[in-house]
């Protein structure tokens, strides 16, 4: 299992899901065809910026 981040929709499980919906947890063989179709973002260690605190 991996958790991935999309950068736009995709089908996963017979599902549409949304980058607003990140991060995604997805077996190995669907990370593999998401990142092959380009779906996923670049840099998947990206994360939010927690509320109240400047970057």
């Amino acid at each position: 299992m991996k958790e991935v981040n999309l950068c736009r929709p995709a089908i996963i499980a017979d599902v549409l899901r949304y980058p607003v919906e990140n991060p995604l947890t997805v077996s190995d063989a669907e990370a593999k065809r998401l990142e092959e179709s380009g779906s996923l973002e670049k840099d998947t260690t990206k994360k939010p910026a927690a509320a109240g605190k400047e970057a």
